[in-house]
């Protein structure tokens, strides 16, 4: 009798640890997740800050599909989205760097109000879940400080 219940109480521990090791890895495998969620909003709330920075910065400010140029009173900035990411010069003569990488889509567009042009940025992350249940999009608004633009 005493072999039954050895072998009864064997097996419960063995779906009791089943079940709880599945837990653990599916809380490891989310908290994963939400850090690198994380790490892309605080990228993206960096990389639009930086964007507004150089707008108000901007005496001129110049788009075209892909791109936006900013002159400024020191210096030339232009903002160009491909290959999946976004990409910024500082300076005429400075080679493109990339500044927000792992982007789906970017839209640097005009936004004419009564009094002042303002700049909106949208922009859009590459998801890392196949099904997400939040779409990673930022909308940043800027107006340049130099007054006008073209």
């Amino acid at each position: 009798m005493l072999l039954m219940e050895c072998l009864v109480y064997m097996a419960l521990l063995v779906v009791v640890l089943g079940l709880a090791y599945a837990a653990y890895y599916r809380c490891a495998d989310n908290s994963k997740r939400l850090n690198q969620n994380v790490d892309d909003i605080v990228r993206a709330l960096q990389a639009g800050e930086r964007w507004r920075d150089d707008i108000r910065a901007a005496l001129a400010v110049t788009s075209a599909e892909d791109s936006l140029r900013l002159v400024q009173s020191n210096a030339t900035v232009d903002y160009v989205f491909g290959q999946n990411a976004v990409w910024r010069r500082a300076g005429d003569g400075a080679p493109l760097a990339r500044f927000l990488p792992a982007v789906k889509s970017s839209r640097m567009e005009k936004d004419q109000r009564r009094h002042v042009t303002a700049w909106r940025w949208v922009v859009e992350l590459n998801s890392r879940e196949k099904s997400p249940r939040f779409r990673p999009l930022f909308t940043f608004e800027a107006a340049p400080g130099g007054g006008g633009t073209k």
